[in-house]
């Protein structure tokens, strides 16, 4: 957990509104991961929202199609900008925000095993 603090200290990570669950091995039922990204629970999934700075946006993953939540600690969830890969959570969902105005996407990755993953991209104005 230190590589999590030092980013905290940077500014580079939001501040994680749930507990990290314990790792598990990616179901074998799982044959691919979705991403998707919401402003607020009242408002559908999506895979590409623009919203204003400063505003936690809620990350979602889910499995063979869309619609099933991933067990927690069955994946990896990844906010990217560039070259930047920074873990965020290893459960279904997590609200995030990052430190100024940017683009991030996210990705997930199952323990243990390779699948398709698509991807949910947020622009922070």
């Amino acid at each position: 957990m230190k590589t999590k603090s030092l980013m905290y200290a940077l500014g580079l990570m939001a501040t994680v509104s749930a507990p990290v669950a314990a790792a598990v091995d990616c179901p074998s039922n799982y044959t691919s991961l979705q991403v998707r990204v919401q402003p607020n629970t009242s408002t559908a999934w999506t895979t590409s929202l623009t919203v204003l700075n400063g505003t936690n946006v809620h990350i979602g993953v889910f499995y063979n199609g869309w619609g099933t939540t991933v067990a927690n600690g069955s994946v990896d969830l990844y906010a990217i900008e560039g070259s930047l890969a920074i873990p965020i959570s290893t459960g279904w969902d997590i609200w995030w925000k990052p430190s100024r105005a940017s683009r991030w996407s996210f990705q997930a990755f199952c323990h243990g095993r390779a699948l398709s993953s698509d991807i949910a991209t947020v622009t922070w104005n």
